[in-house]
């Protein structure tokens, strides 16, 4: 009689660690799967994560279960270890797949379609007012084609963008210089020759008031390349952002297009501007 109460009252402890076994591994493999889920695909390129779970949970049960029968209620363990991290990579797996189904919805503000119907070609402002060298530089670097679509389309990691922006600016502020340098010396030459004759005056004057106007062309083109250099850093922090599609830069969201065509519409203001100062000029 004793010993069927032992044994009714060994097999209940054996059930009350079994269930409490049960609701711990359940938590931390569902734990786990919900922040470290692995694909089919990683499954067994990640195995040691499983093995290092189940031997993690496995030894939790051993420290609780030190009564006897130890053998027997480890392996008991190990199968319900195993049960449970299946049961929680499931439910891990599934809960962010529906979260990854949902993201493109949320994203994707703009039909490609109405995009590319609406985008004009980008046309960069090429004065002929500047001087041989400027022009033979910038056409080296690769200035007047940097938003063509097909040179972005081929320079997926926009290093040669940045690459042309650098030389193009370069080529830029050196001219400026240039440009700020002459007309110094000829007010410097205005004021030593005031009691010279009124035809070299009215000559110098013209010299000065030439070089100015290729002052303020040299900081238009200076704020056009700023202007383009901003679409190229748009582009590159907002790589997920944006697309080519039909030869056209298509955006998913209408607060990324706005932002392109507010840049698009101050580089055509500077190309009018550079265009009036060239008219004057003639």
């Amino acid at each position: 009689m004793r010993k069927r109460i032992l044994g009714a009252t060994s097999l209940s402890g054996s059930l009350v660690y079994f269930l409490f076994g049960l609701a711990l591994v359940t938590s931390l493999s569902t734990y786990q799967g919900y922040s470290a889920p692995l694909t089919h695909a990683s499954f067994f390129a990640n195995s040691w994560q499983w093995l290092a779970s189940i031997l993690f949970c496995w030894g939790l049960l051993l420290i609780f279960f030190t009564s006897a029968r130890r053998t027997v209620r480890a392996i008991w363990s190990l199968v319900i270890i195993i049960a449970a991290l299946g049961i929680g990579r499931f439910i891990g797996s599934h809960s962010v797949s529906q979260q990854q189904y949902q993201e493109p919805s949320i994203s994707i503000v703009v039909a490609p379609s109405q995009i590319q119907q609406n985008q004009d070609p980008i046309t960069l402002p090429q004065p002929t007012d500047l001087n041989q060298s400027y022009q033979q530089a910038v056409m080296e670097s690769g200035w007047y084609s940097i938003l063509d679509i097909s040179r972005l389309q081929n320079d997926t990691d926009l290093v040669e963008s940045y690459a042309i922006i650098k030389d193009t600016k370069s080529a830029i502020l050196n001219h400026l210089l240039q440009t700020q340098q002459q007309v110094h010396e000829l007010e410097q030459q205005l004021y030593d020759n005031e009691a010279s004759a009124h035809m070299e005056d009215n000559y110098i004057d013209s010299q000065i008031l030439h070089s100015k106007q290729q002052n303020e062309m040299w900081k238009a083109e200076l704020s056009a390349l700023q202007e383009v250099k901003s679409i190229i850093e748009m582009l590159d922090q907002n790589r997920d952002g944006w697309t080519i599609q039909d030869g056209a830069i298509v955006f998913y969201s209408n607060a990324d297009k706005k932002h392109f065509e507010d840049i698009v519409e101050r580089i055509k203001v500077i190309a009018e501007h550079q265009r009036a100062l060239t008219e004057s000029a003639n």
